[in-house]
């Protein structure tokens, strides 16, 4: 079946209208073209150009999209594909992900709401507009839950100030806000050491798998 001049299809809770579109019953997949706008309780699309499966519910981009659910909003590039079982995206492409004051770029990118990992592959920035900190790097890891964030692959850190700006290099920058660890202030932390054994664990159940 098909339209050409504004239509929706309605796939249980999932309501998606367009200028154009078509599906084909055997399977299962239809093409929307044209002011595409999805509509789910758990996420909002909007793009010019995609496709769905009412079967299995991914949705991939031929057009630059915007995917936004309660708290985070991903950018994504054609070529990206959204799972909406999984609620996991992998993006192709310069994409990008906002979650309240964090943004965070790469050239690779893959989102998993369930579990709030994502990581971002080739020139990642990652900018923290709470903290007026900026990270630059090969490779990054963010879990959205508790904010934990480690970047490696020749990562630079540049912190702004009322009157200086300044730059910090290593081999990992790692991040976590102090509440996560649930002991009393000491002053400076080395967050680097701690707890690394549950984000290794944390990993094996997450995007990277």
């Amino acid at each position: 079946g098909k339209y050409f001049k504004e239509g929706t299809l309605q796939n249980e809770a999932t309501v998606i209208s367009s200028k154009y579109g078509e599906y084909h019953l055997k399977t299962k997949d239809a093409r929307f073209k044209g002011d595409v706008v999805v509509n789910d309780p758990e996420y909002n699309v909007t793009s010019e150009d995609l496709s769905y499966n009412t079967q299995t519910e991914i949705v991939h981009f031929f057009a630059d999209a915007i995917i936004q659910n309660e708290n985070t909003t991903l950018f994504a590039k054609p070529g990206s594909v959204y799972n909406a079982i999984k609620q996991e995206a992998i993006f192709k492409g310069r994409s990008n992900i906002i979650h309240e004051s964090q943004f965070i770029e790469g050239d690779e990118m893959k989102y998993n709401k369930k579990t709030g990992w994502a990581y971002a592959k080739g020139n990642v920035v990652a900018v923290d507009t709470a903290e007026k900190s900026t990270v630059y790097g090969g490779f990054l890891l963010y879990n959205e839950q508790n904010e934990k964030m480690m970047v490696t692959d020749k990562p630079i850190l540049r912190r702004g100030g009322e009157k200086d700006t300044i730059y910090f290099k290593g081999d990992t920058v790692f991040s976590e806000p102090l509440a996560n660890l649930k002991v009393k202030d000491f002053g400076p932390v080395d967050t680097s050491k701690l707890r690394m054994d549950e984000l290794v664990e944390a990993l094996s159940k997450g995007v990277l798998v």
